[in-house]
């Protein structure tokens, strides 16, 4: 393919894929003094996020939102502090102990990808990331002094140097599939189905309930403005 090289095409790491683990692994490097670009194959507004998501931050991820910038957003209005409460064939099982906001790992959040993914594009492009949406990458190749990508995105070709190239961008992976990596996949002949809904109270102490049967799995998050 034909590409344009722009004075400002060098990055130390460039990060393919815009979504939580893109723009997070963003923000850490950018945070280290990083010149950092990320490449999203989607054109991206700012209500765009994931739809099918759970949106329940398990305990021990909690604490990360402070380091990408991101405390806001265990705040009453953007998320719901829950614990997960499990019913199994073989009884119940209750995560223990009450809700410390001091020390956030110490319970869950129930935070949707509406309000997660914006936020984090916008901590990203706050610490100096380049987004740029739209964009895919269309070759990958590695030399001595690090690597050269072709991307394609709205405005044409542009080719890009980085030092480092980071693959963020899912299962089937575009980059992966450019390097020549052996695809793996693992069936789970399932099906799942989400729904928002109004008028049901949440258990006591806004507890996220899973249910367990056999192959079967059926879950209740209370969401923020009365929803779940």
């Amino acid at each position: 393919m034909s590409t344009q090289k722009y004075d400002d095409s060098l990055v130390d790491v460039a990060v393919v894929g815009g979504s939580i683990a893109g723009c997070a692994t963003a923000i850490r490097f950018s945070q280290l003094g990083y010149r950092v670009a990320v490449f999203e194959k989607k054109p991206v507004t700012e209500r765009s996020y994931k739809k099918l998501c759970t949106h329940f931050v398990q305990p021990h991820a909690v604490p990360l939102l402070n380091g990408l910038g991101l405390a806001h957003l265990r705040e009453p209005g953007n998320s719901v502090p829950t614990k997960a409460v499990f019913v199994t064939p073989g009884g119940v099982i209750e995560a223990p102990g009450g809700y410390d906001p001091e020390q956030p790992q110490s319970y869950a959040l129930n935070l949707e990808r509406r309000v997660l993914d914006p936020a984090l594009r916008d901590a990203a492009r706050r610490r100096g990331v380049q987004y740029f949406d739209g964009t895919g990458v269309e070759g990958a190749e590695e030399d001595g002094e690090g690597w050269t990508l072709d991307t394609l995105g709205e405005a044409g070709p542009r080719r890009f140097r980085a030092r480092l190239v980071v693959a963020a961008d899912g299962r089937r992976s575009r980059l992966a599939t450019l390097l020549g990596n052996r695809a793996e996949e693992h069936p789970n002949e399932r099906v799942a189905l989400f729904g928002y809904f109004t008028g049901i109270e949440p258990p006591e102490g806004n507890r996220s309930v899973f249910i367990m049967n056999d192959r079967d799995l059926a879950c209740s998050y209370p969401l923020v403005d009365g929803r779940t």
